[in-house]
This record gives C-alpha cells, structure tokens and sequence, in this order.
C-alpha cells in the first residue's frame, strides 16, 4: 500500500465496443449504455458545469504573462508558489476585468470555466499582433530612414558633382572670355598703330611734296628776278624796261595760272585724299565688325578657333593689302604730280626761250 500511495494511481474503466468483441466493429447503444451505466458523462456534465479547463499555474504564467500591462519581476526557481498564484491572479484580473467567477486559482494549477481559455487566448493572440505590428513599424520605420539616409547622401555626392562640373564650367568660360578680351586688344591696338604708322607716313610724303614743290617754285622766282635784274642792268632803256615788264607781266599770269592749275590739283587732290581716308576708315570699321563677329564666335563654341583665326589672318591681310593699295595710290599720285611739275616748269622754260 505504501508503494501503491507514492505513485499516481489512476482508475481505468474498460469499455466493450460490443458484444462479439471484435475488432473495427462499434456498437454505439451498447458503449452509451455502458457509459451512462459507469457514471462517466453525469461526471463529464458536472465537469462542463464547474472549471473544465485547466493548467499548471507555471505554463499559465509562461504563455499568458504578456497580458500584464506593465513590465513583470521575473520569477526565479526559487520563488515560492504563493507568489506564482499571486501573479496568475494578477493575470486573471487583467484578462477577466476582475471578474473572479470565470476562474479560479488552486494550489497547483488555473481553472476556467467553459470557452474562458479561449477567451484568454484570443486576447493573448491580439496582444501579440498589436506587439508584431509595432515592431513591425519601428523596423520598417528604421529601414525608410535607412533608405531616407541613403539617397540623401547620393543626392548630396550628384549635388558635389554638378556643382564641382557647373564651376569647372563657368571658369573655362571665364578663361575662353579672358582670352577674347586679350585678342581683341591686341588687334585693336595692332590695327591702331598700323593706321597711324600709315597716316604718319602719308603726311610725311605730302609734306616733302609740299615743300619740294615750293622750294622749286621759290628757285624760279629767284632766277626770273635775277635774270631781269641782269636785262635790267644790260639794256639800260625805255623799250628794254617796257619788255622787261610786259615779261614780268606775263611771267606773273603764267605763274598765277600754273599756281591757280596747282592749287585745283591740290585740292582736288586733298579730295581725293580725304575720300580714301574716309574709305578707308569704313572698312577698317567693317573689319572692326568682322573681327568682334569672329570673336563672339569664338566666345560661342572653343572648336571653332582655328576658323576665328584663319579669318582673322584674312583680315589682316585685307587690311594690309588695303593699306598696300592706299600707299601705292598716294605713292602713283605724288609721282603724277611731280611729273606734272617737271613738265610745266619745261613748259614754262620754253615759253621763257621764245
């Protein structure tokens, strides 16, 4: 007996499936009878009535302990029971809204009444998802700002980039301006002091023309004069005195006539002069104007400066050939003129002869 109490005994009711005892054959009146007979479902009806379901009070506390609203003091092996079913009551006081009569707390294990463990599951499960779906959140949460973090640092690095290529950009045309402005300064001055050179030399030339002619006309004053001074002094008379002056006369309408035929020519060719310089000035304004299009050209594509440049030497030579032109027309003038000169003042020996 003593052997028999320190085990767990438990009685075990034979039940026949019927009466021929034979195996896969199931009399149902027969094994409802024998149940009704035994007592087994008057036992499962008050069973129904009273706490059907039941748990050990570590299990209840290890599965349901999430329905505490707060952070729980962990219970250790040592811990006594009394403070194990303090805690299960704590739990059924949250799950049942302190409605004691749904279960119970024994010694050793939680009783429910019918459908109650259910009911505690499925706020269990629900505490669960409400946990799942905040971390779900924070990890979600966490992964966008991973990804936020990410694309603002790609869009920091393209930022950089542009704007490292946008002011590479802006100083190689700062550069290509630079170096326009210099080119235009030295055309323009270049073109300047080719002009002024010319201008310098044209009036130089004119000046010796100037000069030489008054110089020769000067000499033949000089001779008339003294060669009526030698008549004046050889004739000695009235008729020599009359000729000397009807001479004088007529030299001084001849010299008035050759002065007044040299002074239109002069003039005119002052005139003609002033027209080629005024020529001459228009287009060194049209090459102006080629030569600042061919520098905005060179400010709109860089590919293109050898163009620029090969049209710039054009110019140049244009202009050179403009100004070799103007020389050689003054240079063919002068000579024209100086021709003209010899050729009166031969004219004007002869009549002197006569």
């Amino acid at each position: 007996m003593e052997t028999i109490e320190a085990t767990e005994s438990h009685y075990i009711r034979c039940i026949k499936p019927n009466e021929a005892k034979q195996a896969w054959a199931f009399d149902a009146p027969m094994v409802l009878a024998q149940l009704r007979a035994c007592g087994v479902l008057e036992t499962i009806r008050i069973s129904c009535a009273g706490y059907p379901s039941r748990l050990p009070i570590p299990d209840f506390i290890h599965r349901y302990r999430i329905l505490l609203p707060g952070p729980m003091e962990p219970l250790t092996p040592e811990s006594s029971l009394d403070e194990y079913r303090a805690l299960a009551g704590r739990i059924l006081a949250v799950a049942f809204d302190q409605q004691p009569d749904r279960s119970q707390v024994g010694l050793t294990k939680v009783f429910f009444r019918a459908g109650m463990l259910a009911l505690v599951e499925k706020q269990r499960v629900e505490r669960l998802n409400v946990a799942a779906t905040s971390i779900q959140a924070l990890v979600r949460c966490f992964q966008q700002r991973q990804r936020f973090l990410r694309e603002k640092r790609s869009v920091l690095l393209l930022q950089t980039l542009a704007r490292g290529v946008l002011a590479r950009r802006q100083l190689r045309m700062l550069r290509d301006t630079s170096a326009a402005t210099s080119i235009q300064a030295l055309a323009r001055g270049f073109l300047a002091r080719a002009l002024f050179r010319t201008t310098i030399r044209g009036i130089v030339a004119l000046q010796a023309q100037v000069r030489g002619t008054q110089a020769r006309a000067r000499f033949l004053d000089m001779s008339k004069e003294h060669a009526a001074t030698q008549i004046q002094r050889t004739v000695r008379g009235y008729q020599a005195r009359k000729q000397c002056k009807h001479e004088l006369r007529l030299i001084t309408r001849m010299q008035g006539r050759l002065r007044q035929r040299l002074a239109k020519r002069l003039v005119e060719k002052r005139k003609e002069e002033a027209r080629s310089a005024a020529h001459f000035q228009e287009v060194t304004y049209q090459l102006e104007g080629k030569l600042m299009a061919l520098t905005r050209q060179l400010d709109e594509s860089q590919t293109r400066s050898a163009q620029l440049a090969e049209k710039l030497r054009q110019a140049h030579a244009e202009s050179q050939q403009l100004r070799d032109a103007q020389s050689a027309t003054i240079a063919s003038a002068t000579a024209e003129l100086s021709a003209r000169v010899e050729q009166l003042q031969k004219d004007k020996t002869a009549s002197d002869e006569r």
